[in-house]
Parts: C-alpha cells; sequence; structure tokens
C-alpha cells in the first residue's frame, strides 16, 4: 500500500516518478533482503508503484484515475487478499496443529549477509540503469516495466549461473506470453469475463512460478498486460501489437541488466548457482 501510495503521490510529475521508481525500488529492496523475506523478491512492490503512476497518470490535463478511488479498491483487495490467507492459516493450523507460524517464517532481526549485500547492488544498477534507459531512449512511463523485469530476474538467488537462466527464461516467457495476450485481446470478452480470465491467468502462474519460471511468465505476462489495457487512457482500445512490442523490448532491456548483473557475485558463485 505505500508503494502504490507513492507512486499515486509521483504519478503527475514524471522525472518525480522516475528518480521515485529508484528510491522505491531500494528501499523495498533492502527491507526485503535484511528481512529475508523469501522469493519471489521484491518485485511486485516495485509493480504496485509502476501501476499506481501508470493507473493515475495525468492525461489532457486530468487523472486518468481518480487517486483516492484507486487506493480505496487497492485496500479493498489487500484486505480480502489478506482475509482470505488468514482463512487458509487458521484451517491448516486445526487440520495439522504445531505446524509453522507466520512470524516464525520471517527473520525478525534485520542483517544484510554477502550475498544479500550483492543481491542488493544488483538491484540499485538494474533499477539506476534501467529508469536512465527509459528516459533517455524510451518513454519515462515505461520505465517500471523495464526495472520490474530486471528485479525479477534478480529474484533471491545469488549467482551468476541463475542469473543468465533467469534472464533467458524472463525473455522467452514474456514473448510467449505476448503472444497468449494478442490471442486474448482478439476475442469479443464482455467485461463480466474479466475477472474470470484474471483469476485464471493469476492462477496458472501461481502453479507454475516456483517449478518453472518461464512457463510462469507464459500467465503472468498477459496478466499484467491485460491489466494495463483495461485502465489504459484510451479506454482499453491500445492496440495489442504496440502494447506487445513496447513490452517486449522493455523486457528485453530489463532482462538483459538483471543477467549482466550477475557478474557482480564473485566467480566462485558461478559453480554454486
Amino acid at each position: 500500500m505505500a508503494c502504490a501510495a507513492a507512486g499515486v503521490a509521483l504519478a503527475p510529475f514524471p522525472l518525480l516518478a522516475a528518480l521515485g521508481l529508484v528510491v522505491v525500488t531500494l528501499v523495498i529492496a533492502v527491507l526485503h533482503f535484511g528481512f529475508r523475506l523469501g522469493a519471489p523478491g521484491p518485485v511486485f512492490f516495485v509493480l504496485a508503484y509502476g501501476i499506481a503512476t501508470h493507473v493515475t497518470a495525468v492525461v489532457d490535463g486530468r487523472r486518468h484515475a481518480d487517486p483516492v478511488l484507486f487506493l480505496v479498491a487497492l485496500t479493498a483487495g489487500v484486505a480480502i487478499t489478506c482475509a482470505t490467507a488468514g482463512v487458509f492459516v487458521l484451517v491448516r493450523r486445526v487440520v495439522r496443529p504445531g505446524s509453522e507460524r507466520i512470524g516464525q517464517s520471517i527473520e525478525r532481526r534485520f542483517a544484510l549477509g554477502p550475498d544479500s549485500r550483492a543481491l542488493l547492488v544488483r538491484v540499485v544498477v538494474v533499477a539506476a540503469i534501467g529508469t536512465l534507459l527509459s528516459l533517455l531512449l524510451v518513454d519515462a512511463e515505461r520505465a517500471y516495466w523495464a526495472v520490474c523485469a530486471g528485479v525479477a530476474v534478480i529474484g533471491v538467488n545469488a549467482g551468476r549461473r541463475v542469473a543468465f537462466i533467469r534472464g533467458s527464461q524472463r525473455l522467452v516467457g514474456t514473448v510467449v506470453g505476448a503472444g497468449l495476450f494478442a490471442a486474448l485481446a482478439a476475442l469479443p470478452l464482455p467485461g463480466f469475463a474479466l475477472p474470470v480470465l484474471f483469476g485464471a491467468l493469476q492462477f496458472g502462474a501461481e502453479l507454475f512460478v516456483i517449478r518453472n519460471y518461464a512457463l510462469a511468465l507464459v500467465f503472468i505476462t498477459p496478466l499484467v498486460l491485460l491489466l494495463i489495457v483495461s485502465t489504459s487512457p484510451a479506454g482499453g482500445g491500445a492496440a495489442p501489437g504496440a502494447l506487445i512490442a513496447e513490452r517486449v523490448v522493455d523486457t528485453l532491456v530489463g532482462a538483459t541488466l538483471g543477467a549482466l548483473s550477475g557478474f557482480v557475485h564473485p566467480r566462485a558463485d558461478a559453480r554454486r548457482g
């Protein structure tokens, strides 16, 4: 919620929003790695900031979406999600007494070890360079996608080899997922079908994200692209082909930066990664 609120506050100011993207990514990465929150890393916090700036951006002199309404809707969604997760935890504790509590899976002492520091450096490099390249060569409003792609490649696993593997998986999964998005966008789907479609894509992403990162992205990519189209200033009329091309380019930039940042790790990490 804090990341989204920051995105809403800075959305009218593209340069400040770009700077905020770097700052938010840095702060979230420090907290995430310091408390060792685990997979998939800080990417979704960064994505929340980026989508907030996109949805509430100023278009033709006015906000595309009402900032207060956006935050209220987001708060409601987060509350429903937390309540659902809470029910699952309670049921699990009844069915499996003595199972691990939520607090036991989170480190209570903040500490940045060697691997965490290396991951943090990689995140900072990707956020700074990805944002700068987007500002100079592409579009400031698209910077969050390149940064998210790079941060997703970094994840929480230290090592050169895993960096290059996740980078290639990110690119392949995004390209295939973009093709699935094009097919779905061509269908005359009624509005009430979108929540069902979003749920199905999210289910597929959660099902495969641990086992096969590339396959998970086949579901994640069309999910995010459909969300972008449905909240676009054009009222959902954005050309799928142009949007696909933009996201593939942004992903290529981010995934390449994320993979190359693996050289931050010592050579010994290449063997264990």
